[in-house]
C-alpha cells in the first residue's frame, strides 16, 4: 500500500479502523519517499457494529491551507436508516455503505446536492469542490441529481470497473465528483490505478478491494 499510495501527493483514505494504521503506513511510505503527513477524523461514524474513520495522507512538498471539520447529516431512509456523512473540504470524502439496500443507498446519493451547497456556502472564496469516494453506486444512476447544480458531473467514466473480486474487477464504484463551472484548475481525466498484475484474490485479501481513483490537478 505505501509502495502505490507513493506515486500520489494527496490520498483520501476511506474505512480507517483507527489512527495507528495510518501512522503505520506514514512510517512505511517515509522509508523510501521522503517526509509525509496526515490528518484524521476527529469523530468515527457508521452504525453500532461498524465505524471507520476518514483520513488524509499527503507528501509534505504540498500545503494544506484549511481543513474545515466534520458535517454528519442524519435524515430517514427507508427502514429508518440513518445516513451519516463525513467530509472534507476541499475534497471531500464520502463512503456510503454497501450493506444496505439498493434503495437505501439511492436515498443517500438523493442529498449529495445538500452536501455539495454546504460547503459552498461555508467558504465564499474557494469554490473547487470535489466530491470523492466509494458511492456504492455507478456515477451514471439516476439517483445523482447532484448533476443539476453546477455542471456538476463525473471524473472517471462511470462504467469503469474500480472494485476487486476474487476473479477480476466488478463493481464501477468508485468515483470523483465536480463542478465544470467552479473548477477552473486544467486536470486531466480520472483515471483508476490498478495494482493487480492480475493477482486479484491476492491482493484483495492483503492490499485492498478498491482500486485508486486519482486525477492530475494543476
Amino acid at each position: 500500500m505505501a509502495e502505490i499510495i507513493s506515486n500520489f501527493d494527496l490520498i483520501a483514505l476511506q474505512e480507517v479502523m483507527n489512527e495507528e494504521g495510518i501512522i503505520k503506513l506514514k512510517e512505511e511510505i517515509e522509508k523510501n519517499s521522503g517526509k509525509w503527513n496526515y490528518i484524521i477524523s476527529k469523530n468515527n461514524v457508521g452504525r453500532t457494529t461498524y465505524k471507520e474513520y476518514y483520513a488524509f495522507i499527503y507528501n509534505e512538498n504540498i500545503e494544506v491551507l484549511n481543513i474545515n471539520g466534520f458535517i454528519q447529516m442524519k435524515k430517514i431512509c427507508l427502514k429508518e436508516n440513518l445516513m451519516e456523512l463525513l467530509l472534507r473540504l476541499i475534497t471531500s470524502i464520502l463512503h456510503m455503505l454497501l450493506y444496505i439496500r439498493i434503495s437505501e443507498r439511492r436515498n443517500e446519493a438523493l442529498l449529495f446536492d445538500e452536501v455539495y451547497l454546504y460547503f459552498q456556502k461555508i467558504n465564499g472564496i474557494e469554490d473547487d469542490i470535489i466530491i470523492a469516494g466509494d458511492f456504492n453506486l455507478p456515477a451514471y444512476d439516476t439517483a445523482f441529481d447532484i448533476y443539476n447544480i453546477d455542471n456538476i458531473t463525473y471524473m472517471l467514466n462511470p462504467i469503469q470497473l474500480t472494485t476487486i473480486g476474487n476473479d477480476g474487477l466488478t463493481s464501477a464504484y468508485d468515483n470523483m465528483l465536480y463542478s465544470t463551472t467552479n473548477t477552473n484548475e486544467y486536470f486531466f481525466t480520472g483515471k483508476t490505478f490498478d495494482f493487480t498484475n492480475n493477482n486479484f484474490s491476492e491482493v484483495r485479501k492483503t492490499i485492498s478491494d478498491h482500486l485508486p481513483v486519482y486525477v492530475v490537478l494543476e
